[in-house]
């Protein structure tokens, strides 16, 4: 039993989200394809809006049902589309976005686990230093 109570410690310890309150100062973009966590060695979108509510002002964080329904769907929960901008970032089409204080989540832009180098620069040549 102590042993796993060192090993849930020590997970939290290396957790990105024990940190994340100290960043609400830190404009932060976070971006998760639909489909990422439905295969192998994917990251679950559960975790990319877990960040995003430990940043979010309280008002604009996801329900954990909400948060379930992305992950077991990969889709946007219906009364969400409405929300949706359906534009595109960098050739993906962007079904859901969310901005909250300095922090803003796209957690369903259509695609899996890859990078858009393109979408990154052109967010952060729009940031300011103040």
């Amino acid at each position: 039993m102590l042993e796993l109570q060192s090993a849930a410690k020590e997970c939290r310890k290396r957790s990105p989200l024990a940190y994340l309150e100290r960043a609400r100062a830190v404009p932060i973009d976070i971006n998760h394809g639909i489909h990422d966590g439905h295969g192998k060695n994917s990251v679950p979108i559960s975790q990319s809006l877990r960040a995003f509510n430990a940043l979010a002002l309280p008002q604009d964080r996801f329900t954990e049902e909400e948060i379930e329904y992305f992950t077991r769907q990969a889709r946007v929960p219906p009364h969400l589309q409405s929300q949706a901008p359906f534009s595109s970032n960098g050739g993906l089409k962007i079904l859901f976005r969310r901005q909250s204080a300095n922090a803003r989540i796209t957690p369903s832009f259509d695609g899996g686990h890859e990078k858009n180098t393109e979408a990154a620069f052109r967010w952060l040549n729009q940031q300011m230093r103040n």
